[in-house]
């Protein structure tokens, strides 16, 4: 949890269960207390998918299923600090007042002394950085003899230091999104930026990258969501054993439902590997005396973990959302009006001289034919000159060529003008009959 929050160990204290919610985004949001600035400040907890020994959601899970009594607290095992507190009678106080209390209390004996005067409430310095390095001390022997090589000279504030450097290493992070996650304190106008970039998108940011993440990745949660009913109300059973000092309580003992239920997947999912971790551990034979109890057996556990994991690399594989793109502003709307506008204006342009073009040519094909159709004015007139100039005309004039004629022109030549039967002109009257009489086989009745 230091390596997450870019934490001192003194902080750790401060985690308390009301103010842990899941976010949109597969995030797990946690708003804690630095203790030694005395800010309020929230952070972003996204599953670790590749190695569970350091997931933070994994470690609240086994944390919260191992405690023995309610607590407002997070992680209940570690020291709150030591009080110069007045003792009030047993009677007056709460059960819950009595086993919180601190060890060292100062009784009054009823003398009014100047140090009975000035008896107050005093808040002394956590013990938590022995507590944090009585454990790397006590564990860097032993993970050394089982082939771990940690960094050697390890103390209470590595976390915090290690942490930010291995966030400062991805290029698209931004350093101050890194120091307001740290609560570092900055001069004014450091802390005036700070207010401004301070939002849950640049935390989340650095949240990828402390679980191994790729910055633009889109991480998921584990959910119970995927089993059918059946198996689900055992899961809840089991649930509710499990968590059974994280809800049914006042609300600032209790965890929110939906957190509830992240910390219960990651603990089905990751059971075997806590198993084969340490077999003979605390945390393995509290939940094995808990699903004998409901009468759950191991490989079906293992089911449970199998089907909660195939869904999770279906939910991690499937194609991302095209980004909706930004709006456009009023000068960009603008610019491309006006390009178009543009374009429109060179289309028409163009066209118009198209258009010239061929006007140009229909007057010149007009011109061409009129010249040429001047000398037979229509097809019947002109035969008719023809035939009756006789003789005279054709050595007068050299002969010209008709155009050729349709059916239905020659049809209606044959039956409506009288010149063409006077046999004058013997082969136009030829080829008239006989392409009327070629017509007529077709004729329904000749």
């Amino acid at each position: 949890m230091l390596w997450y929050l870019l934490g001192r160990s003194s902080d750790t204290a401060c985690l308390v269960k009301s103010q842990v919610a899941v976010y949109p985004g597969g995030c797990m949001y946690i708003h804690f207390k630095r203790l030694k600035s005395a800010s309020y400040q929230g952070a972003s907890l996204f599953y670790d998918f590749g190695n569970f020994v350091t997931c933070p959601l994994h470690a609240l899970a086994v944390a919260t299923i191992m405690q023995t009594s309610p607590s407002q607290f997070l992680l209940d095992q570690l020291p709150q600090g030591s009080e110069m507190v007045d003792v009030n009678p047993v009677s007056s106080r709460s059960l819950r007042e009595i086993l919180e209390a601190p060890e060292e209390t100062s009784q009054s004996d009823g003398n009014d002394g100047p140090s009975s005067a000035r008896a107050k409430k005093k808040i002394g310095v956590p013990g938590i950085q022995a507590y944090v390095n009585r454990l790397l001390q006590k564990w860097s022997p032993v993970c050394s003899l089982a082939g771990m090589n940690l960094t050697s000279g390890l103390s209470s504030h590595s976390f915090r230091r290690g942490a930010a450097q291995n966030a400062n290493g991805n290029s698209k992070v931004s350093t101050p999104w890194i120091l307001d996650r740290g609560g570092w304190s900055m001069t004014s106008v450091s802390k005036a930026f700070n207010y401004i970039v301070s939002t849950t998108q640049e935390d989340q940011q650095v949240g990828k990258i402390l679980a191994g993440w790729n910055s633009e990745a889109e991480p998921c949660l584990p959910t119970l969501r995927v089993f059918d009913p059946v198996v689900a109300n055992k899961v809840q059973q089991l649930q509710d054993s499990l968590f059974s000092c994280a809800f049914g309580f006042a609300e600032p003992l209790n965890l929110r439902d939906d957190v509830i239920e992240v910390l219960m997947a990651v603990a089905i999912l990751h059971y075997h590997d806590m198993l084969k971790l340490s077999p003979e551990g605390p945390y393995i034979k509290h939940v094995q005396q808990k699903i004998r109890q409901h009468g759950i057996s191991e490989p079906e556990l293992a089911s449970w973990s199998l089907t909660m994991h195939s869904d999770l690399i279906k939910r991690m594989e499937r194609p991302r959302p095209e980004k909706q793109a930004a709006l456009p502003s009023v000068n960009d709307v603008v610019e491309k009006q006006t390009v178009l506008i543009k374009k429109q204006m060179d289309m028409i342009s163009s066209l118009s001289s198209q258009l010239d073009e061929l006007r140009q040519r229909m007057a010149a094909m007009e011109d061409g034919g009129s010249a040429l159709s001047k000398p037979t004015v229509t097809t019947g007139v002109a035969d008719a000159v023809d035939i009756a100039s006789g003789p005279e005309s054709e050595t007068a004039a050299p002969k010209r060529r008709s155009s050729p004629k349709s059916l239905a022109a020659v049809w209606y030549e044959w039956f409506s003008s009288l010149s063409s039967k006077t046999k004058r002109n013997r082969r136009r009257y030829h080829e008239v009959k006989v392409t009327v009489a070629f017509m007529r086989i077709f004729l329904p009745r000749g």
